[in-house]
């Protein structure tokens, strides 16, 4: 077995009495659990880097979009090709993993900023943009610049990359700490 990989419970039968016959039987189970510490310092520490690059878009002015966009699939390309480095460590199975869904959330998370750099450089410094107060369920209008679209963008993204890794580090400490045989599925019995 490969050392990033450990057994965390084995359970066997030794006797299986039928029709006043005895017969000998073993049933093996074991559960194996990766070992999570090396992808969580190696790939998300990596994936976690490639999103911080991502902030001095939000420096770039309005009307730089070719410039905005080249930052962005830049980052996308860097986290595809670390994607795919990944994907040569990581076990070849038919469903996704936790680690895929995070790979998937980090992609999310360049595309919106994309579509935040698309929609700073198309509003018009006058423009007014419709904001819904969901306390007081009143529809008001603000009249916000391009910069304080930037801005407002700017702290969400910082807010959700914190909140995006927060989560994805609580539950998958948890799952990986709670006690081995309940994960396993096996009986404690």
């Amino acid at each position: 077995m490969t050392s990033d990989v450990r057994v965390v419970a084995i359970e066997k039968v030794n006797h299986y009495l039928s029709d006043d016959t005895r017969w000998s039987r073993i049933t093996l189970r074991m559960a194996v659990i990766r070992q999570w510490k090396y992808y969580g310092v190696k790939i998300c520490t990596i994936l976690i880097l490639i999103s911080l690059l991502a902030f001095p878009m939000f420096r770039l002015g309005q009307h730089e979009l070719e410039a905005r966009i080249n930052l962005i699939l830049t980052l996308f390309l860097s986290a595809t090709a670390f994607q795919f480095v990944v994907g040569e460590a990581l076990p070849k199975v038919g469903y996704t993993t936790y680690m895929d869904s995070y790979l998937m959330v980090h992609n999310l998370l360049l595309l919106a900023l994309a579509a935040e750099a698309l929609l700073v450089h198309y509003l018009k410094p006058s423009e007014e943009t419709v904001v819904v107060v969901t306390e007081t369920a009143v529809v008001t209008s603000l009249k916000w610049t391009p910069d304080q679209v930037d801005d407002a963008c700017m702290y969400g993204y910082g807010i959700l990359l914190l909140v995006v890794n927060g989560i994805f580090f609580g539950v998958g400490t948890r799952l990986y700490n709670a006690p081995e045989m309940r994960e396993a599925g096996l009986s404690t019995v």
